[in-house]
Parts: structure tokens; C-alpha cells; sequence
């Protein structure tokens, strides 16, 4: 090694490995929410749809080949629900054993399975009930927890019920670019609780399910994505006032309302963090307070997001205060070119080995994410693969930046 250079070292069985989601990634999901969605004109960039997204329905045990080949031992995916319950209180069987056959992919690999329940996707009959802003969705919630985990719990050690509970409050009934896009005011409130109140019966009905696998260790959690709040003016007051208000809002409040139950809800977080964001607050347009507004003078991602590693540390040291261990389950850019990718998880694992070296449980990084997908509103614009996908004839192709991050998870140390 040269003499100008250092390895940090990661803890002893750190996971290594990436995320993606059920309908970024599976294709011919027909049955939800997100669905129906995207049929409106204008919603997607591009005009585009989700429609055969990945294949990864279909093409799993390729990319799986391709992730163990990469040297990851966790994987990160999602549960479509619409695919399990297709209609209220009917169950398709076949989607299930179909995630099991995923599952059980994923261990002949030696990859360690973290499923998530929701991320963004509702059933369309749960959606024409009001999804969370209706009090049913936590005894719905939890059948269908309970049914997923009865049936395929004891091949599952981490769990993690909901995926960034604030993007999806903020994108569906704030800037309504997410379905069910409308404005409801204070009433969010009302949907906060009732996730947390899904969160924390789902919590409860699989350990109280997974009593039955004695031999395996259940963990539970969720995802919550942090975002780094700053002033925009930094001597301004009222915009030391606002970034501390989204902060608290943004990244404290469901965390708080969590911690604050009488009985432990939670094993783990999933830490989700892209960027940082400046806040502002003009008296005379309260509104702007909740515009996102970011550096011009910053190195950019594909989307326009900056790229803070400092950031992810922050964010760190701000969930460290909770005692629990932390995973970092997505962290990426949208980068086309492969021209930054390998520097930006290099840079951000620094901050988080540093993290690590200032006390916080870290137990594992996941990249977000392993193939090129289908970003939400943004299309399929933005390339946040590991690996690129050719959409027209499926064609997958590792990254550079994939190689580079392999020998990372190979040798669970950095060089710098």
C-alpha cells in the first residue's frame, strides 16, 4: 500500500450490497395505485410509463447473479401488495410463492433478504378507500403483514415496514406530483398517525409470528429518509427558523411519535439520504417555505440534486440518538455517464466509516440502486443503476462504478 494512502475497515459482518422496489423494477404492475397514476397525460417525464420497467419480475436469478457476482450479501426489495391482495380479503397464492422463489434466490446466493411492505405502492381498492387517510389501512396494513409473514417469515431476518413515510406524505398531498395528489392541509396529521399506528401493529404481528422460527433473529424497522436542512441565508433568522422547522417536521416528528410509544416498536432504521436543502422564509410569501431550493454553486447530480457526503454523516449523528442500529438502505445518484458514481460512494463511505468511528451503530450499506429503473415521476431519466438496463431489449451491463464498489464489498474496506 502506499505510504500515502489508508485502508478504513468496516465492522466485522458489514452488510454490503443495493435496493430497488417492487414496481421500479418488476414491470406489469397493473393493479395499483402508482398504475393508474401514470395513465394521465403530464404526470411522468417524457410522457413515459412504467410498463415493462426491468423485467425483473421475470429476470431476477440473472440479476441476482449479477449482484452476488458484485460481492453483496444483502439486497433490499419490496413486496408489491397489489400482487398478493389483489382484492380485498382475496389472496393470490401464486404471488406469493413467486417472492418466495425471490427470497430463497437471493439466499442460494448467500445474500441476506430485507424485504420492505410498502414503498409508495397502494392496492387501487385500497387507494379508492383513502389509503392512509383512512383509519382502516392499520388493520389492513396488518393482515396483510400478517399474511406475508406466515408465509414467508422464516426465511426473512430483516423486515421493514414503510418506506420514507415523509417523502411520500410530502410528494402525494404537498407538491401532488404522487398519487393520490391532493391537498388536504392539516389533516396530514391524521395520515402520520395512522402510519405509525400501521407501523407499529406490523412491528408487533411479525415477532409475535416469528415466536414459530426460534432459530432465526427477526429484526424490525422502517426507512426514513433524512435531508440535511440549512439556512439559505445563513444570517438570516427567519431562515435559521425554517430549516429548523423542516428539519423537526421532515426528520424528527414520525420518528418522535415512534420513540414515544409505551412499548418498543422498532430494531432498526434504514437510513435513506440523497442531498441536502437550503430553507428559506419570507413573511410576505409564507409559501415558500415548503419550495425546495438548492445550491447552484454545488456539484450536481443528473436531477439537479447536490452532492453532500458531509450529509450522510450528519444524518448519522442524528439517528445515533435513538440507540438502535442503523443500516444505510439507499444512498445514490442519478449519474447516466458512470462519470461520478464510484467517487460519490467512495466519498460516503468516508463519512460514514467516520460515523462509525464516532459511535453510531452502522451495520450495512445498501447502493441505490442495483439496476437502472423507473424513477417515479422523473421517468426513466434518471439512471441510478449499479448496473445499466437497455429498456428495449433488457440488456443488463455493469458499471464501472459497480466494479469499483464490488472490491469494497469484497474486502469491507475502503483505500483512501
Amino acid at each position: 500500500m502506499d505510504k500515502k494512502t489508508k485502508a478504513l475497515i468496516f465492522p466485522e459482518g458489514f452488510f454490503w450490497g443495493a435496493a430497488t422496489s417492487s414496481y421500479q423494477v418488476e414491470g406489469a404492475n397493473t393493479n395499483n395505485d402508482w398504475w393508474l397514476w401514470e395513465q394521465q397525460d403530464g404526470r411522468i417525464a417524457d410522457g413515459q410509463r412504467c410498463a415493462l420497467a426491468c423485467n425483473h419480475y421475470h429476470l431476477y436469478n440473472q440479476d441476482f447473479d449479477i449482484a452476488k457476482e458484485l460481492g453483496h450479501n444483502m439486497h433490499r426489495f419490496s413486496l408489491e401488495w397489489s400482487r398478493i391482495e389483489p382484492k380485498r380479503g382475496e389472496w393470490n397464492q401464486e404471488a406469493v410463492e413467486h417472492y418466495r422463489r425471490v427470497i430463497l434466490a437471493l439466499k442460494e446466493r448467500g445474500m441476506t433478504p430485507a424485504v420492505t411492505l410498502f414503498h409508495f405502492c397502494l392496492p387501487i381498492w385500497v387507494s379508492e378507500m383513502g389509503g392512509f387517510e383512512n383509519r382502516e389501512i392499520v388493520s389492513l396494513f396488518q393482515r396483510y403483514v400478517t399474511k406475508v409473514c406466515r408465509e414467508l417469515g422464516e426465511h426473512i431476518n430483516y423486515w421493514f415496514t414503510i418506506n420514507e413515510p415523509m417523502v411520500f406524505l410530502y410528494k402525494g398531498y404537498f407538491d401532488k406530483t404522487w398519487p393520490p395528489g391532493k391537498n388536504i392541509g392539516f389533516q396530514f396529521f391524521r395520515i402520520i398517525r395512522h402510519m405509525v399506528q400501521a407501523h407499529n401493529q406490523a412491528y408487533f404481528a411479525i415477532h409475535k409470528i416469528s415466536e414459530q422460527f426460534p432459530d432465526k433473529n427477526t429484526y424490525v424497522g422502517l426507512t426514513k429518509n433524512v435531508r440535511i436542512f440549512q439556512p439559505y441565508r445563513g444570517g438570516s433568522i427567519l431562515d435559521k427558523l425554517a430549516a429548523k422547522f423542516k428539519d423537526y417536521f421532515f426528520n424528527d416528528y414520525m420518528m418522535a411519535k415512534i420513540f414515544k410509544s409505551s412499548a418498543k416498536t422498532i430494531d432498526f432504521i434504514g437510513l435513506n439520504y440523497y442531498t441536502r436543502e437550503f430553507a428559506s422564509l419570507d413573511i410576505l410569501n409564507p409559501k415558500e417555505l415548503f419550495r425546495e431550493s438548492r445550491s447552484k454553486r454545488a456539484d450536481v447530480t443528473d436531477l439537479g440534486w447536490e452532492i453532500y457526503p458531509f450529509g450522510i454523516y450528519q444524518a448519522l449523528v442524528k439517528l445515533k440518538k435513538y440507540g438502535i442500529p442503523i443500516v444505510v438502505a439507499e444512498n445514490g445518484l442519478a449519474d447516466k455517464e458512470d462519470k461520478k458514481r464510484a467517487k460519490f460512494i467512495l466519498d460516503h463511505l468516508v463519512q460514514i466509516h467516520q460515523a462509525i468511528e464516532d459511535g453510531a451503530d452502522i451495520i450495512g450499506y445498501l447502493h441505490w440502486s442495483l439496476l437502472d429503473n423507473f424513477e417515479w415521476a422523473d421517468g426513466y431519466r434518471a439512471r441510478f443503476g449499479l448496473v445499466e438496463v437497455d429498456y428495449q431489449s433488457q440488456q443488463r451491463t455493469i458499471r464501472d462504478s459497480a466494479r469499483s464498489y464490488a472490491e469494497i464489498c469484497r474486502t469491507n474496506q475502503i483505500i483512501i
